[in-house]
């Protein structure tokens, strides 16, 4: 079960040795003893984040029955509360103050006037297939990224935590100065947007852009 929730969550190609933590029985143990072995009673320890391999990270929790999250321990137990653990995928490694793996520019995507295809559709992070239809791109976002003065550049970047992929328009500076809602499937995760804060349905959506998993859970 341990390698199937490290092949599910990890940034790293799926059914690589890497993703399911080359299989090591160090990292492996450690996993199962953190998970299992550390039950809700008294004499239960102070649990902590940890990562264990394959660049996943587990996350203490509290779990409601019908599948509300809380990093916090909540202060009544009467909602059936109950500690569990969050995989998802570690911070990405980022070198010196550059961008890390997770933003890549599409601009010349966007601009060019002979795709291959449409819609153009791009693997990020080993996780989600991103989608444009290039044929409906609003000509408000042409115009902004064919302006050199504007310095304006169209990345996929990812939320702040979990890691979803999102857009943005940076001016060369490299700051921030739009976010665009990309659209993607619910993924059960109502109550975990609710952690997380970085989960994004607004009615500005991009209609041209849309991300979904390529993950199986088996």
């Amino acid at each position: 079960m341990v390698i199937q929730i490290l092949r599910f969550v990890s940034p790293h190609p799926w059914g690589s040795r890497t993703a399911e933590g080359f299989r090591k029985s160090a990292g492996l143990d450690r996993i199962v003893t953190s998970l299992f072995d550390n039950v809700s009673d008294d004499t239960s320890k102070e649990r902590s984040a940890f990562s264990a391999g394959s660049h996943v990270l587990w996350t203490p929790v509290y779990v409601r029955p019908d599948g509300l999250l809380k990093h916090a321990k909540p202060v009544s137990g009467t909602d059936g509360w109950t500690e569990g653990w969050l995989a998802s995928r570690s911070p990405p490694y980022r070198d010196g103050n550059g961008p890390s793996g997770l933003e890549i520019d599409i601009t010349s995507l966007i601009l060019d006037k002979k795709p291959p295809v449409d819609p153009v559709e791009i693997l990020y992070d080993n996780r989600f297939v991103l989608s444009f239809k290039l044929h409906a791109v609003p000509d408000e976002v042409f115009e902004r990224l064919r302006t050199s003065s504007s310095g304006h550049r169209l990345v996929v970047t990812s939320t702040v935590k979990y890691f979803l992929p999102r857009l943005v328009f940076r001016l060369s500076s490299g700051d921030g100065v739009e976010a665009i809602s990309m659209p993607g499937p619910s993924l059960g995760v109502g109550s975990v947007a609710a952690v997380s804060g970085g989960y994004d349905h607004s009615s500005g959506a991009a209609s041209w852009a849309s991300w979904r998993l390529v993950r199986a859970f088996e």
